[in-house]
């Protein structure tokens, strides 16, 4: 969303960094784009997503210009339905029924009423037989995609697995498409014939689940792109190992894979370096199914450490295994900052967990829970579900009793639990079975929270309703697409999110669609019918092989990489923020400049202690929505800057962001904000008569209230506003920053009745 006619819009909906383009790295379409990649949720759980990022990555570097879309939040939607906007491409501000492809990444089956709110936003008919020449081609791939079923209605064609391999062939469809060398049907024919892909027009044409023979260092999205505002995984994530080797028979992402394909630790250093330099992340993420399964682990650890630690960037090793992980694994993250050890037993007894094929002994959970606090990490979070097959009544109780055992016995600082409902998954040895019912699983649930009410706090439950209605559609017919868009007209949308979800839209839904609820989670032998043109190989699982064996096991001497106090230098920035990046708040500011001057080389020092902090000060809070010429930065370095640093550093600054000035200071300077400042903001185009800034300026006390937090008060602007003077550009405020606050130019333009479109600008800072 770029148009200009949308300013108006995002300055009434919250989060509009969401919708604005321009992230460092952001690809550049040459041309008319060929694919619109979204994932239907916000853009901050969208951005989190590898898969999105890779076939992008792909498509973008071979010519198929490649552009993103994400769900808009109710209160962007409301606002294009009233304007009678369509939804629009990120990037180029397209919009989204121009692209030959819509390609959808369906991770999750709660997420349906916003794929369909996409497609309606879109202007593209929701029943794909209802779609004419020269609209998209809509394909969907992810986990959610391996039963096709559900969605068949909506969906042209299905990609099942990893995409890599049949993703360019897509791309020149796509471009003779757009060329009209073949049309809509001939197209979906050609994919239908590719392999892995599944096209409901033909469905004799059944799909081979798609693996790639090995992560490629070329595939990796890097240099990524850098979100101006916090998403769900905001650091450098680098997948070092695809599949999984474990037997759990729970785990799709583990059943459709089984052979374990791990990235050299080479590549994985390569691409992390690569990574952390093009963007100035803070913190760096290995991810896979289980991380410390990788055989070089440790070897990558050692390699990475010295860049990590001298640069201030933590490390999180998100999926660890209880009987892989090494002493020497957990050293390491524990200086680097990784606080959080994170452990799935799934159940209480080794019994019920070997019987669902999770081998792990209460004994390797307790060691590495020793192993953990002893390296300084101070939370454990552990993942537990109930409903399993074959749990009984004792079965719980041992949830309750090693939780207990864990968290006060041991006495851990920040614990957490999370239990969930077991939801079977199509192609797992589960995909038959029962699902628990939401009153059983409530019952379950009453049972652990009275047992272990003195840490209620620190334990999460799952909505047992929320997780039926997934369990329903991942293993659902053709039917469920009539629900689906039942539940979307009613009003459903972020199902995801338990504030927002109605377990009472779904129910009607399902019903009036001709579903019994009780029935579909009971399951039956014949439902693997439902998704039996996917097609899933089977494989001899990769041999196990330990992380700790001793050619990847070397000591890391810590010693060599300790930081010594140097000399510093001390630099106050000038730079603006303009009109493209207006939206940003002040901390996604902020935060893109540090980011900026990171890849820029300078060597700003950190804090102590376990979470270090850049040594900066900030200049006055910018609100939202307001362009700047003065904003200031004071921060030091560690080197010396070269003269012309401005000029070279343009390039790793976003566009929006300019470098007007940089002042050398002898010894450190008072924060800027330590005295009173005088600042001046400009409103564009804005008339005031003479008698009306007379009046004010007369006054003691001129009212306004203020909302923080949800709280209103009374705040008396008068005290802040020092000057007003009139211009042929617009009238210039000249406000009082202070201990005591601040008048806010939301606040001006009210009390004003300024026109709310109208431009306003930060013009000086200065001391008073």
């Amino acid at each position: 969303m770029v148009k200009s006619d949308s300013d108006e819009i995002f300055s009434r909906v919250e989060h509009p960094t969401r919708y604005i383009n321009g992230e460092f790295n952001s690809p550049k379409s040459e041309g008319n784009p060929l694919v619109l990649l979204s994932y239907p949720d916000l853009y901050e759980l969208g951005m989190s997503n590898l898969g999105i990022q890779i076939l992008s990555h792909i498509l973008n570097k071979n010519g198929y210009g490649t552009e993103r879309v994400f769900s808009p939040a109710i209160d962007l939607e409301r606002e294009l339905i009233k304007a009678d906007l369509p939804l629009l491409s990120l990037e180029s501000g397209t919009p989204a029924c121009e692209f030959p492809v819509l390609g959808f990444s369906l991770e999750c089956e709660l997420d349906a009423t916003n794929m369909i709110n996409i497609l309606v936003l879109a202007g593209i008919p929701v029943n794909r037989n209802e779609r004419s020449e020269g609209m998209p081609v809509v394909i969907a791939g992810g986990s959610s995609a391996l039963n096709p079923s559900p969605w068949s209605h909506f969906i042209d064609a299905f990609v099942a697995g990893e995409a890599e391999d049949v993703i360019l062939e897509i791309g020149k469809l796509a471009g003779q498409y757009r060329k009209k060398n073949i049309g809509r049907s001939e197209f979906i024919k050609e994919l239908s014939r590719l392999k892995g892909v599944f096209a409901p027009d033909y469905p004799e044409n059944e799909a081979l689940y798609l693996r790639v023979d090995r992560l490629r260092r070329e595939d990796a999205p890097v240099p990524s792109i850098l979100p101006f505002m916090r998403v769900i995984h905001d650091r450098q994530v680098v997948e070092i190992s695809r599949g999984c080797s474990r037997t759990c028979k729970f785990c799709q992402a583990g059943c459709v894979s089984r052979n374990t394909r791990h990235r050299s630790a080479e590549d994985v250093v390569y691409i992390a370096k690569k990574g952390l330099q093009t963007t100035g992340w803070e913190e760096l993420s290995l991810l896979s199914l289980s991380v410390s399964d990788h055989p070089e682990l440790d070897r990558i650890l050692v390699d990475l450490f010295p860049y990590l630690k001298k640069n201030n960037i933590s490390l999180s090793l998100p999926s660890l295994r209880a009987d892989s992980i090494s002493e020497e694994t957990l050293k390491t993250a524990g200086i680097l900052g990784h606080r959080t050890l994170t452990l799935a037993p799934e159940a209480g007894n080794e019994s019920l967990r070997f019987s669902i094929g999770k081998i792990m002994k209460d004994e390797d959970i307790f060691s590495s829970v020793e192993k953990a606090v002893k390296n300084g990490f101070n939370r454990v979070k552990f993942y537990f579900m109930v409903g399993l097959p074959g749990e009984k009544d004792s079965d719980i109780h041992d949830i309750v009793r090693i939780v207990k055992e864990l968290f006060l016995a041991m006495k851990l600082g920040k614990p957490k639990v999370s239990i969930a409902p077991f939801v079977p998954r199509p192609h797992t040895p589960f995909e038959a079975i029962p699902q628990a019912a939401p009153e059983e699983v409530t019952e379950k649930y009453k049972t652990l929270s009275d047992r272990l009410s003195k840490i209620r706090r620190f334990i999460h439950f799952r909505d047992p309703k929320a997780a039926a209605i997934e369990g329903i559609i991942a293993r659902g017919d053709e039917r469920i697409s009539s629900a689906a868009l039942s539940a979307f007209k009613a009003g459903a949308r972020f199902d995801q999110w338990r504030e927002t979800f109605s377990y009472e839209i779904w129910q009607k839904s399902l019903e009036e669609s001709g579903i019994d609820m009780k029935k579909e989670l009971k399951s039956s032998p014949c439902a693997p019918e439902r998704w039996a043109m996917i097609k899933i190989e089977k494989e001899t699982p990769t041999k196990i092989r330990p992380s700790n064996f001793p050619s990847a096991k070397p000591e890391i001497p810590i010693q060599i990489w300790e930081i010594k106090e140097d000399v510093v230098f001390y630099y106050r920035l000038k730079y603006s923020k303009d009109i493209p990046l207006r939206f940003l708040s002040h901390l996604e500011l902020t935060s893109a400049v540090l980011r900026s001057l990171k890849r820029a080389g300078v060597k700003i020092p950190y804090s102590k202690g376990k979470r270090p902090k850049p040594l900066v000060n900030y200049g006055p809070p910018l609100p939202c929505g307001i362009v700047s010429k003065t904003e200031l930065l004071d921060f030091s370095s560690k080197e010396p800057l070269k003269k012309d640093f401005l000029s070279l550093s343009e390039k790793h600054f976003p566009c929006g962001i300019g470098l007007l000035d940089l002042f050398v200071f002898g010894q450190q300077p008072s924060p800027i904000t330590s005295s009173e400042l005088e600042i001046k903001y400009l409103c564009r185009g804005a008339a005031l008569s003479d008698e009306k800034i007379k009046n004010f300026l007369s006054d003691d006390e001129c009212f306004i209230d203020r909302n923080t937090s949800g709280r209103e008060k009374k705040v008396n602007l008068r005290k802040f506003v020092l000057k007003i003077e009139k211009t042929d550009y617009g009238v210039i405020f000249s406000v009082l920053f202070g201990k005591n606050g601040s008048a806010r130019p939301s606040e001006l333009a009210e009390y004003f009745n300024i026109q709310k479109n109208l431009i306003w600008e930060r013009t000086e800072i200065n001391p008073r």
